[in-house]
């Protein structure tokens, strides 16, 4: 719905459904992404227990060198 203020500012209103689709949608993007990063994670440590270059793990898992290295001292 949409509202006409005072000012002539034009305020979009989400009906409840509308709203409660959006949060919806806004927690299964998040669960998603937590998904991703962990599973980036599980094949970082993989890839780090046969030894393979921190540049490589890099390449096909997006972690930073930072990220990779943090989770080469919790494998020590």
């Amino acid at each position: 719905m949409l509202t006409l203020t005072k000012d002539g500012v034009v305020i979009n209103h989400l009906s409840y459904e509308e709203d409660q689709e959006k949060l919806r949608r806004s927690e299964i993007h998040e669960a998603r992404d937590e998904g991703i990063a962990e599973r980036n994670n599980e094949i970082a440590i993989n890839m780090l227990k046969k030894n393979m270059p921190i540049d490589v793990i890099m390449k096909y898992t997006s972690l930073t060198k930072n990220d990779i290295e943090k989770l080469k001292n919790n494998l020590q």
